[in-house]
């Protein structure tokens, strides 16, 4: 009932905030607004108990918090646009807090100078043909392919059980796929980052085809984490 009212006061305002709702098939169903807005963003916030992500974006008298997560160049973006009017994409969620009892959070997927159009979701230089992400390893010896085409259609096969899920990429996130297998310089990235002490730790192994040259690239967890093109081409292109 309250994110309804949420939803309702900020059709009211006078700011470009688009909300849709729909319940995702899975095995908990859970409704996800999307928010695509534009509005004042500031980085370096504080709050008492530290109930903040530091980032929030105001418009009118709507404030949202934003989360950036562990991806660097959304965080770039947010330090390049503070306190600049910016049109930002994410979901909106809901966090229960203690001194604010409920804190809106956008998680955010992408940040523009507002007034520039979002990305083309069928741009006309596509940077890749293809990539794959192969995850094995963990406890359970998990074996995962993940196969991304370029128009965005993902096929996930449980190679263990032999079950393929599929969905679609929405069109903004196959974009700024797109864009960073575009703006990367592959053949500078280190091949492999892996830590051979780690026991039962995740592998992450990625095949890059531009159409013109095939990469490879093997990451563990925290190489991961480290790589921000590469943990992004992985969150991105998740379900």
């Amino acid at each position: 009932m309250r994110a309804n009212i949420a939803i309702m006061m900020i059709g009211l305002f006078i700011c470009s905030v688009t909300a849709n709702i729909h319940a995702e098939e899975s095995a908990a169903p859970e409704d996800v607004i999307q928010i695509n807005m534009d509005g004042i963003l500031e980085t370096g916030i504080v709050a008492i108990g530290g109930e903040t992500t530091g980032t929030i974006i105001r418009a009118g008298n709507i404030t949202f918090e934003v989360e950036l997560g562990k991806d660097k160049l959304l965080a770039q973006r947010a330090h390049k646009f503070h306190k600049k009017r910016v049109r930002l994409q994410g979901t909106l969620t809901k966090k229960a807090g203690v001194e604010i009892p409920e804190r809106w959070i956008v998680v955010a997927s992408a940040i523009d100078e507002s007034g520039k159009s979002a990305p083309h979701p069928n741009p006309d230089h596509k940077a890749f043909s293809q990539i794959s992400i192969h995850l094995s390893g963990g406890f359970a010896g998990l074996d995962e392919v993940r196969l991304i085409k370029q128009d965005g259609n993902v096929s996930n096969t449980n190679q263990i059980q032999r079950v393929t899920e599929s969905w679609k990429i929405p069109d903004d996130r196959l974009a700024e796929i797109h864009k960073l297998v575009a703006s990367t310089d592959w053949s500078k990235l280190e091949q492999t980052v892996r830590d051979p002490n780690v026991a039962d730790g995740f592998t992450y192994e990625f095949k890059i085809d531009t159409g013109k040259k095939k990469f490879e690239f093997t990451r563990d967890d925290n190489g991961l984490a480290k790589d921000t093109a590469l943990s992004a081409i992985h969150r991105l292109s998740q379900n």
